[in-house]
């Protein structure tokens, strides 16, 4: 509507049974070898994003930043602050970024498959994305970590940067054109002969058509940035993702009819190299172990979400109006919720025990048996 880019994030925030539910909406940074920017995407998102009934409990640096009543998290934000000054907003900002630019090392920078690389001996260092990224049984990307105590961990740690946005909400779910590509998948092997006339960016492109056309494009995942990205432990910090069995999402022609057999994917001049770009992650309570199974109970109050099964994670290719496809999740989710009544009762009771200065060891139940619900997002 011209306030802001398309680039960045917006999240709705609602109760239900008193419960705190965010959903997030996010679009970030195009283009191939961008990988470091969309990481500083979501570091920014998840870091300063927030809701304006929800308080603040985080150091003056954030605090500094919110006071510009920045409501539109991204590459793009909108100031309605008549007394704060953007441009101080924007200098904080950046040098949030900037410092968690510093401490990463990009991948794009290693990977052999990059049309910039000038050493073909550094094929060493690249091999760590030579192989498909570890996933745990139920789909999600696991994390670096040696045991599911040490993932829930450092998911902890990692959320410690996180603003109370996004950090307290008790069903968290994040949707998004994500923008991550698939850059070095196994199988590839680039020919830098001639760049000039065969540069590797066809090279890919071309591989990847040849691995669609087959009916392979699963094998395409082991060069997919995202899952790459997640399992190192730099995005998506606590959430699950369920496991990859759709065709890449992007990029198709737009308006033309396309299904699973016939996927016409967009064979321009710019030569887009189909990718998984759009992608759905989602916790409960707590950082989220599995997608495929709800985590154990720890608190009676915990909400609890998973995918009942593989299917439920999926793409809708009859769908033409973008040149993405759209990617839907259906959710179960055990939502704990208080019984007022009971509790207003049980409070009743304890504060006529104290009055009659009597003591009694009787006390109520303030949390119910889950209820279950389904959302489909």
């Amino acid at each position: 509507m011209g306030y802001g880019g398309n680039k960045g994030a917006v999240a709705i925030s609602f109760s239900v049974f008193r419960r705190r539910v965010v959903i997030v909406s996010s679009h970030f940074a195009a283009h191939q070898e961008k990988v470091e920017a969309r990481n500083a995407d979501y570091a920014k998102i998840v870091r300063h994003l927030h809701f304006h009934n929800v308080p603040t409990d985080k150091p003056q640096q954030q605090q500094q930043y919110e006071a510009s009543d920045v409501i539109v998290a991204g590459g793009n934000y909108i100031s309605s602050s008549n007394t704060s000054s953007p441009a101080r907003a924007l200098q904080q900002q950046q040098t949030s970024i900037q410092g968690f630019i510093a401490k990463q090392q990009t991948a794009q920078q290693q990977n052999i498959c990059q049309e910039f690389a000038t050493d073909p001996a550094a094929a060493g260092a690249a091999a760590m994305y030579g192989s498909s990224p570890a996933r745990s049984s139920g789909g999600r990307y696991a994390a670096a970590s040696a045991s599911p105590a040490a993932a829930t961990a450092d998911a902890a740690a990692a959320e410690d940067d996180w603003g109370a946005g996004m950090r307290d909400a008790e069903l968290l779910v994040w949707v998004g054109d994500f923008n991550y590509r698939v850059d070095c998948p196994d199988g590839f092997v680039p020919d830098r002969s001639d760049p000039e006339k065969n540069p590797v960016s066809d090279q890919l492109y071309w591989f990847v058509h040849k691995k669609i056309s087959a009916q392979r494009y699963l094998d395409l995942l082991s060069g997919d940035q995202c899952s790459r990205e997640t399992s190192q432990g730099r995005i998506f910090h606590g959430l699950a993702e369920g496991p990859v069995t759709f065709m890449p999402t992007y990029k198709f022609e737009k308006g033309r009819e396309s299904n699973k057999l016939q996927p016409f994917y967009d064979q321009g001049e710019k030569k887009r190299v189909p990718a998984w770009t759009d992608r759905i992650f989602f916790r409960g309570s707590g950082p989220q172990r599995s997608a495929l199974q709800a985590n154990p109970v720890e608190q009676p109050a915990d909400i609890r979400v998973h995918l009942p099964q593989p299917q439920d994670y999926n793409s809708l290719m009859e769908v033409n109006d973008s040149d993405h496809k759209p990617v839907t999740a259906m959710l179960s989710v055990q939502l704990p919720y208080c019984q007022q009544q009971q509790l207003r009762s049980s409070s009743m009771d304890r504060l006529w025990q104290v009055a009659n200065s009597s003591s009694s060891s009787s006390t109520s139940s303030d949390i119910s048996p889950s209820g279950s619900a389904s959302l489909l997002v």
